[in-house]
């Protein structure tokens, strides 16, 4: 009975930065963070669903009491619509992507040999077990 009412908080804390903010992905990160110190895999899919459901209701209130004549962006921009990217834009978001995921695998790789050479030393495994 305690597992189902700490998910129903979960997924409740979910919906309400999910509503507040339009982010249901947010808003299910953010419960998790705050509701849980072990969080069992099949609760990330009931937080989403019902983060989702919760912002998209909470956009349509504004349809249905007359207050928004369709479902608007939360934030308005002044982007253009017809081509919204340009080529230049384009090569950037492909370095960044390439220097990034460079730099993820060198951090991978540099953690890797770091546990690799603390497991082989005794006196700095025993340091690290002990302090």
């Amino acid at each position: 009975n305690e597992s189902r009412n700490h998910d129903m908080l979960a997924a409740a804390c979910a919906v309400g930065v999910s509503c507040t903010f339009s982010a249901p992905i947010g808003g299910v990160l953010f419960s998790i963070e705050v509701t849980a110190t072990y969080f069992a895999v099949r609760n990330y899919w009931r937080g989403f669903f019902s983060a989702v459901c919760g912002a998209f209701v909470f956009r349509l209130l504004a349809v249905w009491v007359k207050e928004e004549e369709t479902i608007t962006a939360l934030f308005k921009t002044n982007f253009r619509v017809d081509f919204p990217f340009d080529v230049q834009e384009f090569l950037a978001f492909a370095l960044i992507g390439v220097v990034t995921g460079f730099g993820g695998a060198l951090f991978v790789y540099m953690h890797r040999k770091i546990v690799e050479f603390n497991r082989k030393h005794k006196k700095i495994k025993y340091f690290l077990q002990k302090k």
